[in-house]
């Protein structure tokens, strides 16, 4: 991997000059000159980035390939910790996709879990881990350098998992097309992780379940609560923003998956807005809207 890699990308210094080979572009400038400055000051971070994608093609080749077009004409869901989950009852015939702690809701039998950090799964990691053997869980590495942020290692070893990586510290945050070899648009939430995965399944339907984008003032469908506030309001509407860009993706690579927001509250208006009965018996200022009518388990 080093010898190919060095064919991708090499720095040396000779004399007071630095060369730069980016794939077989050779750049040559004064260590202190100014006519690439932000080549020269961001070398180690072009080097580490240039590294990551590599990595990030060799390992997702054997992570995401089996699944392209697995679930055509099926229907896949994907389950949210929103406190809107609690009026749901899971439909027949549908593969459940569940974020972090989503395990918890025991209603539903999960067939994925996606987790990244060790926040997203505070003080249940070991509960993740014993869920389910047969449940197919993926761990994300997303790089943040943030002390207690990473799944440990020796954590993620215990289970029989898929490993994925997200966009590299400084590259655009891109919704991935091919999820062989390009890496996950981060996008600062697990759920859009998963939502690129189910969409590369290429189902006929996508149910959206908990993804209410409102974890600040309504917290977690366990009933617990969010640390600081403002960050997650922030987070709410950024979250909001990034599922319009996904639904302007899907129309456009994948017209034929109907994506069905049930219960919607920060998503109302997106996608399809579907309500289950339970849900409206307690908001009866809903009117005139849609109901679910599909086939329960």
């Amino acid at each position: 991997m080093e010898k190919i890699f060095s064919y991708i990308f090499s720095c040396t210094n000779i004399d007071n000059h630095k060369i730069i080979n980016i794939l077989g572009l050779k750049f040559k400038f004064k260590n202190k000159a100014k006519a690439i400055p932000a080549l020269a000051d961001n070398t180690d971070k072009i080097l580490y980035g240039v590294q990551r994608l590599i990595a990030t093609a060799s390992i997702h080749r054997e992570t995401f390939s089996p699944f392209k077009n697995k679930h055509q004409n099926e229907k896949v869901a994907l389950i949210g910790c929103g406190p809107t989950l609690n009026y749901f009852t899971p439909i027949k015939d549908v593969y459940y996709c569940g974020l972090n702690r989503a395990f918890l809701f025991k209603k539903i039998d999960f067939d994925y879990l996606f987790a990244i950090d060790n926040w997203g799964l505070n003080g249940i990691l070991d509960e993740f881990i014993k869920y389910n053997p047969k449940c197919i869980k993926f761990i994300g590495d997303q790089n943040r350098n943030l002390a207690g942020s990473q799944i440990p290692e020796s954590s993620a070893l215990k289970i029989n998992c898929l490993r994925y990586k997200t966009t590299p510290p400084g590259m655009d945050m891109r919704i991935a097309y091919d999820l062989s070899c390009e890496p996950l648009g981060q996008f600062c939430s697990v759920s859009f992780h998963a939502l690129q995965f189910l969409l590369y399944t290429n189902p006929k339907t996508l149910y959206l379940v908990g993804i209410d984008c409102n974890i600040a003032t309504a917290g977690h469908f366990t009933g617990e609560t969010v640390g600081d506030f403002n960050k997650m309001k922030f987070n709410d509407k950024y979250a909001v923003e990034v599922y319009k860009k996904f639904k302007s993706f899907a129309e456009e690579y994948y017209p034929e998956t109907e994506i069905i927001s049930i219960n919607p509250v920060g998503l109302k208006g997106i996608f399809k807005d579907v309500y289950t009965k339970e849900y409206l018996n307690e908001h009866p200022e809903i009117e005139n809207v849609e109901v679910l009518k599909e086939e329960l388990i």
